[in-house]
């Protein structure tokens, strides 16, 4: 996930994009079953901010995106993708 100032110049995707790159350089597509990708905001670690249901949401259907063009459509619909950051008790259900 980006830092408070990477989403707010919006940069947000192309962050995940460079760890998704890094984090599963050398994982073939036969690997992704043992895989969970998980969408942590750093600005939401131990600050109280909570991302909302339409961050998270967006955010997920750019890392599935990113996995169809890296692997496959068919990797990317199997791809389990959580999200990681902080709740609230009025969020958690929504996240």
């Amino acid at each position: 996930g980006e830092t408070q100032e990477e989403y707010d110049m919006t940069l947000n995707k192309e962050v995940c994009a460079v760890q998704l790159a890094k984090g599963l350089a050398g994982v073939t597509e036969e690997m992704l079953s043992n895989v969970v990708i998980a969408y942590e905001p750093v600005w939401a670690i131990g600050t109280g901010k909570v991302a909302t249901p339409e961050i998270a949401e967006s955010v997920h259907a750019y890392i599935r995106s990113w996995f169809a063009e890296a692997y496959s459509p068919a990797a990317a619909e199997a791809m389990r993708i959580q999200y990681g950051g902080s709740v609230t008790p009025d969020s958690v259900d929504e996240l």
